[in-house]
């Protein structure tokens, strides 16, 4: 499956990277991105999508299989936001709490 969410950390690394230190990978991504040219992003098929033999020919078929794709993948992200709330909520209590705080031994 694809992760949009690495093509975003993928492309927020190339700005972030000195150009004169781009791999063969990131030159040809960069020079496609000067171009506004995103033909390097697979578009309507994935590897599950062949391998579940959906017809590209179906748009009907491939568009409910990429909004399912997006259903399962959002709520991932939901869960993990979830989660990561309460940690931080944890983490926060734990700092306001004076009994939770290390004691210093001199």
């Amino acid at each position: 499956e694809h992760d949009l969410w690495k093509y975003v950390y993928f492309l927020s690394y190339l700005r972030s990277k000195d150009q004169t230190e781009y791999s063969g990978v990131e030159t040809y991504v960069a020079e496609m991105l000067e171009r506004q040219d995103l033909s390097f992003v697979p578009s309507r098929t994935s590897l599950v999508i062949q391998n579940r033999k959906i017809g590209i020919g179906d748009e009907g078929d491939i568009e409910g299989h990429i909004g399912e794709m997006i259903d399962l993948a959002v709520g991932s992200i939901t869960k993990t936001i979830s989660s990561l709330t309460a940690s931080i909520t944890e983490v926060t209590a734990r700092l306001d709490d004076p009994e939770s705080q290390p004691k210093v031994v001199r």
